[in-house]
């Protein structure tokens, strides 16, 4: 619990300016932070909890690992915030006018899959990490009721 403790403290704080601001790393990358920070936790050994569990609640076996894939999906999440609320920023701005076309804000009430939000034709890897980090983690799978159910940018719709 110490070592996970000190990645928390010390290794990821580092990392969260460039995540929130830069496009994700490739899964390249991504292997390789997961496997460093695994390499320190179980001392180059290999991992003695499964790392679905080990990143779960000590009430249902783990030991709150960091999901680095959740955080970064999260601080991507973060941005919807932002581009909803400040509207006079230079950079919500910017994003504002690659949405238009999908109705700026508007896209973030649809209920878009994961493989949808990829086929926008959006020139910014970041923004299309927002829409995907978003679509992850709003996308309803079934429609609990069609009357309040948005259609433009739905996935179910279409």
């Amino acid at each position: 619990m110490g070592k996970i403790t000190v990645l928390k403290s010390f290794a990821v704080p580092k990392r969260i300016y460039p995540l929130t601001v830069l496009h994700s790393p490739d899964q390249v990358c991504m292997n390789k932070i997961k496997k460093i920070m695994f390499k320190f936790l179980w001392d180059n050994k290999p991992d003695k909890i499964s790392r679905d569990k080990i990143v779960q609640d000590y009430g249902h076996g783990g030991l709150k690992m960091l999901d680095i894939d959740k955080f970064i999906q999260s601080l991507k999440c973060s941005w919807v915030k932002r581009i909803k609320l400040q509207p006079y920023s230079k950079w919500v701005q910017l994003y504002e006018a690659m949405l238009n076309k999908y109705g700026k804000h508007f896209i973030f009430k649809g209920n878009l899959i994961n493989k949808d939000t990829e086929t926008l034709e959006i020139k910014s890897r970041f923004l299309k990490d927002v829409l995907v980090a978003w679509s992850n983690a709003n996308f309803k799978d079934e429609i609990t009721n069609f009357g309040k159910e948005i259609i433009w940018n739905n996935t179910n719709v279409k």
